[in-house]
Parts: structure tokens; C-alpha cells; sequence
């Protein structure tokens, strides 16, 4: 786990605890374009408005998406302090760039898939070994699907046609072993809250993979959706609404050894 002050003199998670936690999240090889910032009772995920401005639209879904990885990992610390965690996605229409605010509410336990999930949590650069020549653990394809929909939003296998036909854009799908799932995470709705919701989701669904011994691997953020991989979306490879593709597959024991878990 990561090292902190965990809490204030009101038993909740210190504002520099919640902070290195949505730094935890799983984040976009080019930065995380938003920065934490403390509230009374809680902390606020804000972005940077000029920025987002100047952005594309994958660009702005992207910051959202990271923003609600973020949020996921700050709902787990409060809930592990015996507080239920309070939420709320873009609650000012007038500061658009205020994306979420989080606080500590009534008293609480943790459920038991939270504790185990706040187990798992790792800085970002360790939190998975990469997807293997390996079937992926009994079970893990549902449980994954589960910690998606929690969300609201859904989680589908690329069909081998639909596959077969992203490989031709992209050489790491095409380079993917067979035994690997190729998985479309998207929403019902392309609007920014269920983004950030597909953030929390996407944050739900690494820690899940870890948890019970998978591998994964990002294969596709929406810059590449709207890149290279356009046309195969366009022909009918993936759902609409599709915001990014992932690869779980079963992790090596070496692997495992180096990137423990709960489970180990």
C-alpha cells in the first residue's frame, strides 16, 4: 500500500492520504491534465478549464476517464476509514471544471470486496505484470464484467472477426496471444458523467484483475479509438460508445511474485 498520514484528528483519510490515492489510479501515458485539491470534509478533482478548452473531444474523455480512476481509488480510502463516501460528478454547472467532489459521510465498515480491494492498490507503475500466453484465472471474465457494471457501464468481448479486423490498424492487438480476452469498456450514454463513471469503472476493473491473479494490459485510449482504429470502429468492430480496450489474460507465477496480491 501506499505510505501517508492516514488520517485526521476525526479518524478520516488526511487530505494528503487522498491525494497520493487518486495518484495511484491508473492514468494515461501522456499525465493526468486535473489536480486534487482540499474541501471541507473531503477533496475535489478539478481540471485545468483553458486546457480542456483546447482539447478533442477524445482528449477531453480522456481526462475524465482519468479523473474517474482517480475518484474510485479516494471513495476506496474513505471507505477504509469507516466512512461512507459521498460523491458527486460535476456538481456546478457554473465550474464546468470542477469534475468531482468527495466526502466523508456517516459512519460505516467497509464491505468485504472493498477491504480486499483496497489491498490491491499499488503506485500506478506496478500495478499489473503485462497479459501473458496464459488463460485468465476461472471466474475472473465475470467478476471483471461485474466490477464494470457496478458503474453502469458495461464491459464486452471483441468478437475474433471484430479482432481480426483492429489487428489490421494496430500490432499490439495484432501481437496479442490467442489465449488472451480482448474487452470493449464503454457506456450506455457518451456524456461526460457516465465518462467519469467509466473511469471509476475501468479503476474497478484493473484492481479486480489484480485481485484475483490476472494480467492486463491497455490497448487502446480514445485517441487511438479516433486514430488508427476509426476505420475498423466504423465498419462495425466495436460497440458505440466504446471508450477503451483492454487484455486480461493469466499472469506467469514469476509475474506474480513481483506484482503480489491479497491472493498471492
Amino acid at each position: 500500500m501506499l505510505m501517508a498520514p492516514r488520517t485526521d484528528h476525526l479518524g478520516r483519510p488526511s487530505f494528503d492520504r487522498l491525494r497520493q490515492l487518486a495518484l495511484s489510479a491508473v492514468g494515461h501515458p501522456g499525465g493526468r491534465p486535473w489536480q486534487v485539491s482540499a474541501i471541507e470534509g473531503g477533496a475535489r478533482i478539478l481540471a485545468n478549464g483553458p486546457t480542456m478548452a483546447r482539447m478533442s473531444a477524445a482528449g477531453r474523455k480522456t481526462v475524465l476517464l482519468t479523473a474517474g480512476a482517480a475518484m474510485a481509488t479516494m471513495r476506496l480510502g474513505i471507505a477504509m476509514s469507516g466512512r461512507r463516501p459521498i460523491v458527486s460528478l460535476l456538481p456546478d454547472q457554473r465550474r464546468p471544471e470542477v469534475l468531482v467532489m468527495l466526502r466523508h459521510g456517516v459512519p460505516g465498515d467497509p464491505t468485504d470486496l472493498e477491504r480486499a480491494m483496497a489491498a490491491t492498490v499499488r503506485p500506478a507503475a506496478r500495478y499489473l505484470p503485462p497479459v501473458a500466453d496464459l488463460p485468465a484465472p476461472q471466474g475472473l471474465h465475470l467478476r471483471a464484467r461485474a466490477a464494470v457494471e457496478k458503474e453502469g457501464q458495461w464491459l464486452r468481448t471483441v468478437a475474433p472477426d471484430a479482432r481480426e479486423r483492429l489487428a489490421r490498424y494496430d500490432a499490439r492487438i495484432a501481437n496479442l496471444p490467442k489465449t488472451a480476452l480482448l474487452l470493449a469498456l464503454g457506456s450506455t450514454h457518451d456524456v461526460p458523467a457516465e465518462q467519469l463513471r467509466a473511469g471509476a469503472a475501468l479503476q474497478n476493473l484493473v484492481l479486480t484483475v489484480r485481485l484475483f491473479g490476472g494480467a492486463l494490459s491497455l490497448m487502446a485510449w480514445p485517441a487511438d479509438l479516433e486514430g488508427r482504429l476509426q476505420h475498423a470502429r466504423d465498419v462495425g468492430a466495436l460497440a458505440p460508445r466504446t471508450h477503451v480496450l483492454v487484455a486480461i489474460s493469466g499472469c506467469h507465477p514469476v509475474d506474480r511474485g513481483a506484482f503480489p496480491t491479497p491472493y498471492s
